[in-house]
């Protein structure tokens, strides 16, 4: 992959991730639970991560900030962490490998 594209991935990636581009429709992430609120820290775990089992959502609004979280509490969420996790290790490995 050229040095062009790989900065392209990353801009993307980082756009998507940053949840500027909400992923999803809209009604994945408010749902039928609207009724939960994620300003107060109840449900975030060392006032970062948002985990709430109750809540059926994946994706939540961050309490600061633009952009969305992901509900640990759902086990959906994991997958989706994982996966992205994955990606950027398999990115990495590859551009090094490269590089060699």
């Amino acid at each position: 992959m050229k040095k062009k594209e790989m900065i392209a991935m990353i801009v993307i990636l980082t756009v998507l991730l940053s949840g500027l581009i909400p992923l999803g429709s809209q009604s994945v992430v408010s749902g039928a639970d609207d009724n939960y609120s994620t300003l107060s820290d109840d449900d975030r775990t060392a006032g970062v991560f948002y985990f709430n089992p109750s809540d059926s959502r994946i994706f939540v609004e961050r309490r600061l900030g633009l952009g969305f979280t992901l509900n640990f509490g759902n086990p959906l969420s994991y997958v989706i962490f994982f996966i992205i996790t994955a990606l950027i290790v398999v990115i990495y490995l590859k551009k090094r490998k490269r590089s060699d």
